[in-house]
């Protein structure tokens, strides 16, 4: 009971608790010196540490994780909100998955560029050889001869100045001139668009099988990035060809 109350009073920490351990095993040091007893007693003010300490931890770790589903729930909403009014979509109310880890946002990329049978759109606000790779070129060749029409965007600026694009922009502009030069020369079943205008949109469109709308950088972010991402998967057909409407038509 003195160690559980001694727990309870040190919610954030065991040390109280190990103080008031370590006090009972001198007290039975000095006032129980014959084994086997003290043994019987050193033996229970262990099982009574570890035990009072580990079910109570496992407790407060689960307060914790219900403290940060909330927390992660109260950001989610007001992520909704921003994507609603940037893309001018109604989300709430739909059928959606949040993406929160770089990784899962490039396999998302990947899959929609192998397994896409129609259309692809990518908008994102900068172009780099970290994305934009031979890897990458593979991936729109093999959509291009299945038939698919793959709209690209880009060209993030600056309210300030334009700046110099740098090596890896213009790396990866190159790959995109020369995906352009091929299908020009070979005239693939599908039609590569490519688009350089002021964007700061971070959208995917696969067919009208899910759209991911949200903060990760489609086209310049290759995944190794420790910053959080945090994007909306949506899987409702009506929204999805709406939205590729309007990019299209733009």
């Amino acid at each position: 009971i003195t160690l559980l109350i001694a727990y309870l009073i040190s919610k954030k920490s065991n040390k109280i608790t190990f103080i008031v351990a370590g006090i009972w095993g001198l007290w039975t040091l000095i006032n129980v010196p014959y084994p086997p007893l003290n043994y019987f007693q050193f033996a229970n003010i262990l099982i009574s540490y570890f035990l009072i300490t580990k079910i109570f931890t496992n407790f407060r770790n689960k307060d914790q994780e219900i403290e940060k589903e909330k927390k992660r729930r109260i950001e989610a909403e007001k992520r909704l909100d921003e994507l609603e009014n940037q893309y001018d979509i109604p989300l709430k109310g739909k059928e959606i998955k949040f993406i929160e880890d770089s990784e899962t946002h490039v396999k998302t990329l990947n899959d929609a560029l192998s397994t896409s049978n129609e259309k692809i759109i990518i908008l994102s606000g900068w172009v780099t050889d970290r994305v934009i790779d031979k890897k990458f070129k593979d991936l729109i060749l093999d959509a291009l001869k299945r038939g698919v029409d793959i709209y690209i965007g880009y060209g993030y600026e600056s309210k300030i100045e334009k700046k110099i694009p740098r090596k890896e922009q213009k790396n990866a502009e190159q790959t995109l001139k020369d995906l352009q030069s091929w299908c020009s020369k070979f005239k693939p079943e599908g039609r590569l668009n490519i688009y350089n205008f002021p964007n700061h949109q971070k959208l995917l469109i696969s067919d009208e099988k899910y759209m991911v709308c949200g903060s990760f950088n489609w086209l310049s972010n290759s995944g190794y990035s420790h910053n959080l991402e945090l994007s909306v998967g949506v899987i409702d057909q009506e929204l999805i060809k709406k939205k590729a409407e309007q990019v299209i038509q733009y």
